[in-house]
């Protein structure tokens, strides 16, 4: 047996923060003594189809059982969605599951159709999986509407031979360690941590004209696991790398999660590069950070559009693009929510009126695509594309 040592502020922290401190370490205590025997997560998903009103796509499921001891017996999985105007198939038994091994419905994928009035431009869906109808494990994915075109995709499969790593420390790579889909991805330290003091890059040897494209969305999914005080940039370049702009930071830890941003601010430009950054100070380094399907696309501008004033079931919405704050009006009382590219809730401020709905402290939120969620008494009433500028 073992037992973990949980840190704190000094060998004996104050007693004020000892359930605070406990309480952060129940999860991985409960993991530990899942993998034991057997247990069951998403391993990766792959969407296959565009989401067009009126027509149907596909989800595969990629499953794992992570457990060292025992077989997954009796995996399902299941999906759903929140909003009206999709229907999905019903859930898939994929039997039992081996330790260490994987199962997929590659061939019965889940099918998701949208009405032909369907008029959101963005949905997820929720991926649920159960062992012996215990829930295991659940991962929500975005989908966006529209006609999708991708420009460029890497799932590091065939190597690193895209990418250029330069700095210091030890340079990024394709990675065996884990990956997402398949069985490489990219990383800062194939096979143990990282190094202090390390500040290196990992950019892509591509750059790319966004001049043609009316909705373009950069993604990948990741996870990371950083020491405090380390960071991973995600950045991106429009000047041939003699400047760079952090598009996001990376801190912590974080399971495989997808994440996507959207490029509209840059579609009048000719050449756009992108590049990863890793900063290690002089503590203990942690396992680092790993990505995988590195995509980028365009959406067609008709499901994926926005307008300055739009009127849509007796609903106004202005302005937009918007800086400080947004209005609702409408008929019947609404509720909304503010949710970024990634599905994440904006916190800002609601003031809920009968006809007139404000959101504002939009200030604070960084310039960028997000999605406005307004629902009625019966539920939600339509999602609508707002920028912020």
């Amino acid at each position: 047996g073992w037992t973990p040592e949980i840190d704190g502020a000094g060998f004996w922290p104050p007693q004020s923060t000892i359930f605070d401190l406990v309480s952060e370490n129940v999860y991985p205590l409960f993991y530990n003594s899942w993998i034991a025997g057997a247990y069951v997560d998403i391993q990766s998903h792959k969407l296959i189809g565009d989401a067009l009103p009126g027509e149907s796509f596909s989800l595969v499921v990629e499953t794992k059982n992570v457990g060292v001891g025992a077989s997954a017996e009796n995996v399902t999985v299941a999906i759903e969605v929140s909003v009206s105007g999709v229907m999905v198939s019903p859930p898939v038994n994929y039997g039992n599951i081996e330790a260490r091994t994987r199962a997929d419905n590659e061939n019965e994928p889940f099918i998701i159709s949208l009405n032909a009035d369907f008029e959101d431009v963005f949905f997820e869906i929720k991926i649920s999986i159960f062992q012996d109808d215990v829930l295991n494990d659940v991962l929500e994915i975005p989908v966006f509407v529209g006609a999708k075109e991708v420009l460029y995709f890497d799932d590091a499969q065939n190597g690193a031979s895209n990418w250029t790593a330069t700095g210091s420390g030890i340079l990024w790579s394709e990675i065996s360690d884990d990956a997402y889909s398949g069985t490489l991805c990219f990383g800062d330290s194939n096979g143990g941590n990282g190094m202090n003091n390390t500040l290196n890059f990992f950019e892509l040897n591509s750059t790319f004209d966004l001049s043609g494209t009316t909705s373009p969305i950069v993604s990948f999914v990741s996870k990371y696991s950083l020491e405090q005080g380390d960071i991973v940039d995600f950045q991106l370049t429009i000047d041939g790398g003699s400047n760079w702009e952090t598009i996001s930071t990376f801190t912590l830890n974080e399971p495989w999660l997808p994440y996507f941003f959207s490029l509209q601010d840059y579609s009048m430009e000719t050449s756009v590069g992108f590049r990863f950054m890793m900063d290690t100070d002089g503590s203990i380094p942690a396992d680092g950070f790993y990505f995988d399907d590195f995509e980028i696309s365009n959406y067609d501008s008709i499901l994926l559009s926005n307008t300055d004033f739009s009127i849509e079931n007796d609903i106004a919405i202005y302005p937009n693009p918007f800086t400080t704050e947004i209005t609702i009006e409408s008929i019947n009382p609404v509720t909304a929510g503010l949710f970024d590219i990634q599905g994440r809730k904006m916190n800002v401020e609601v003031e809920n009126r009968h006809d007139i709905t404000v959101i504002s402290n939009l200030d604070v939120i960084s310039k960028g695509v997000y999605f406005l969620k307004i629902s009625g008494d019966h539920g939600i009433i339509k999602i609508h594309k707002v920028i912020k500028q």
